[in-house]
């Protein structure tokens, strides 16, 4: 016979890849009697990359044959900044 535990045992499998770039150009404007008016504008992308397999029930060892689900996302963003 086989145990309540033993049957409802769990195993999973997880991969992360995060990939980010960045890019900023700053400097001075113009100059006024004040001082230097500066301009700050960037940008940056990142894309995560997720992955997972799992299984609940089965023989130890059984989650090496089960295809991964993936899932993604993409961000990206921009900024500007008047000093």
């Amino acid at each position: 016979w086989e145990t309540a535990a033993r049957r409802d045992r769990c195993q999973g499998q997880a991969r992360d890849e995060l990939i980010t770039g960045r890019a900023i150009v700053d400097g001075s404007l113009i100059t006024l009697p004040g001082g230097d008016v500066r301009v700050a504008v960037g940008y940056e992308a990142s894309r995560d990359n997720f992955q997972q397999r799992y299984t609940s029930g089965a023989a130890i060892g059984a989650l090496r044959g089960m295809p991964f689900s993936a899932y993604g996302r993409t961000i990206h963003s921009v900024f500007g900044e008047l000093n």
